[in-house]
């Protein structure tokens, strides 16, 4: 491993390369073999993991909102949107928690 002047070595240089796009990119490759066949729904659910992501844990209320906001075209209500992908997918879904009733939180370590 490489020493670097200022203490710093390329060990974690490397850590800090693995961003957050690459956290997302690995979700999405995770979604398109083992998620749902529909591509809405796959996008919701990295949206979803941005949100929480950037957010921190939500509420349900506001996280399903927000996505509505995202995708008002896509599924025929809020209520719609959060059932048929958050709600239905988080458990198996790599990254997605539920600390506790009524929240959801995203960890990006466990992609």
């Amino acid at each position: 491993m490489e020493s670097f002047g200022d203490g710093v070595s390329d060990e974690s240089i490397e850590v800090g390369r693995n961003d957050t796009a690459d956290v997302f990119v690995q979700l999405e490759r995770w979604l398109l073999q083992n998620g749902p066949d529909s591509e809405a729904a796959r996008a919701v659910l990295v949206e979803a993991a941005r949100l929480l992501d950037e957010q921190g844990p939500l509420e349900a209320e506001a996280a399903r909102s927000e996505l509505w906001e995202r995708f008002p075209d896509s599924y025929g209500s809020a209520q719609t949107l959060w059932a048929s992908t958050v709600e239905r997918l988080y458990e198996e879904t790599p990254g997605f928690e539920r600390p506790e009733r009524g929240v959801y939180a995203f960890d990006r370590d466990a992609i």
